[in-house]
């Protein structure tokens, strides 16, 4: 652990805030059908959003982008996420996969709206949850 609660506090909400802008992306990719894509923002908006968890509490190692690991990081503070155990995984499927086409196929096969309504419905719910871990207001403000 490291920082100041002050610093942690400042870096967390930053960190909250790209997760939410994550969100918001991949609702605005969902909206187009994009559904690799908007998957991969969903990933992102949930790695984002522990990440933030993790740094409000002076945790800076988290060199991982799996949000299964990030969950197990996270409960070892916040009993709370237990919740997410299951999402996690399911989240981490979307985060190469959706990106690299050697080795998984054509993506418009692959991801369907469903697969984007499951993300962004867990997605959604870990960011609120990082909200209310961090001690922010429904809009990120204090």
């Amino acid at each position: 652990m490291s920082e100041a609660p002050d610093a942690n506090l400042r870096d967390a909400q930053r960190w909250l805030t790209q997760a939410t802008t994550n969100l918001d992306g991949a609702r605005w990719l969902g909206r187009g059908c994009l559904w690799a894509q908007a998957c991969f923002f969903c990933q992102q908006a949930a790695e984002t959003a522990l990440k933030a968890v993790l740094v409000s509490i002076g945790e800076r190692e988290f060199r991982t982008h799996s949000t299964a690991r990030l969950v197990k990081q996270v409960l070892a503070y916040q009993p709370e996420f237990a919740d997410f155990s299951q999402d996690a995984p399911l989240l981490d499927r979307h985060y190469v996969g959706t990106r690299y086409p050697n080795g998984v196929g054509d993506q418009s096969e692959l991801w369907e709206e469903k697969d984007f309504r499951h993300a962004e419905g867990a997605a959604a719910k870990i960011v609120e949850l990082a909200r209310q871990a961090i001690g922010t207001g429904p809009s990120g403000a204090p």
